[in-house]
């Protein structure tokens, strides 16, 4: 697919954003694990506690609705 942009001179720029996508995507692949586990609806109160303990930060997406990796 990069090869198309490549070749044609109107987005031949779009192929380094490719590039630089596709690195991104294969960074955040790493995470998914840790999504499921996270997201899994038997989390309960002590193991968001274990998992700030071991993070040394409040973590606590029972009680926070904003909650996200960063």
């Amino acid at each position: 697919m990069k090869k198309a942009f490549i070749n044609n001179k109107q987005t031949a720029s779009l192929a380094a954003y490719i590039d630089e996508l596709l690195q991104e995507i294969h960074l955040f692949e790493s995470y998914i694990p840790l999504a499921v586990c996270l997201s899994n609806e038997g989390m309960q109160k002590y193991h968001w506690e274990v998992v700030s303990m071991r993070v040394k930060a409040k973590i606590n997406p029972l009680d926070d609705i904003h909650f996200t990796f960063k």
